[in-house]
């Protein structure tokens, strides 16, 4: 029980998002997943803290960003300067564009966020079966 827990806690404290640097791999996409293309530009980062499902139905947590589908797809990894390893979930009226919205837990640490310009690198990977199909 006692090695478990001490486990558990390895695991969530060496992969916090704010911890890992962005030249490195993600570690989600070590699921038969390969990453096809790295793209990095400027954005306009708000923050939001509401409760309830995101577009993609899982709850927001530490990690959740809402994005312009059009720019980000959903469910692609991402990296957000100043906030850490995230994973695209959620969307929202005003997010269009190259703006996005990261999920924080409580309403003062979203307000004490405001308004940021952040650096984000967006990582689009393609299952490794399909890109041995391709060759």
């Amino acid at each position: 029980m006692a090695k478990t827990i001490i486990l558990a806690i390895f695991i969530l404290t060496n992969t916090s998002p704010s911890k890992l640097n962005p030249n490195s791999q993600p570690h989600n996409l070590s699921r038969g997943n390969v990453v096809v293309k790295k793209v990095t530009f400027e954005a306009i980062a708000t923050s939001y803290c509401l409760r309830g499902r995101t577009a993609t139905g899982t709850k927001p947590r530490i990690g959740t960003v809402a994005v312009d589908p059009r720019i980000i797809p959903l469910g692609s990894r991402i990296y957000v300067e100043g906030y850490g390893w995230a994973r695209a979930e959620d969307t929202g009226s005003a997010i269009k564009g190259k703006r996005i919205d990261v999920w924080l837990p409580s309403r003062s640490q979203a307000l004490k966020w405001g308004v940021r310009k952040v650096k984000v690198t967006v990582f689009i990977s393609q299952p490794q079966r399909q890109l041995e199909r391709r060759r």
